[in-house]
């Protein structure tokens, strides 16, 4: 019996910034990143704004490095610290 769930791919070939972005609602971290709800008055002059999408795009691209196979990779500590 195998101890984690199938994939639709070989877990080499999907990163965690892919299953975060499919698996979020949406990655709008601040409000003014969802055009349709945005309230905030400063928005246009905001230098924050960019700053955190750049912290958004950091965030994502280092999550792109990482596979679900090297998540998994030590598959019996794992388990033993699941009670697996």
């Amino acid at each position: 019996m195998a101890m984690w769930p199938k994939l639709a791919t070989t877990p080499a070939l999907m990163t965690v910034g892919e299953v975060v972005r499919i698996t979020e609602d949406d990655l709008n971290i601040v409000e003014c990143f969802d055009a349709a709800r945005n309230q905030c008055q400063i928005t246009s002059a905001c230098v924050m704004r960019s700053a955190f999408g750049g912290a958004l795009a950091a965030f994502l691209q280092v999550l792109d490095e990482v596979t679900l196979a090297d998540v998994i990779k030590p598959e019996k500590e794992l388990a033993r610290l699941l009670g697996l």
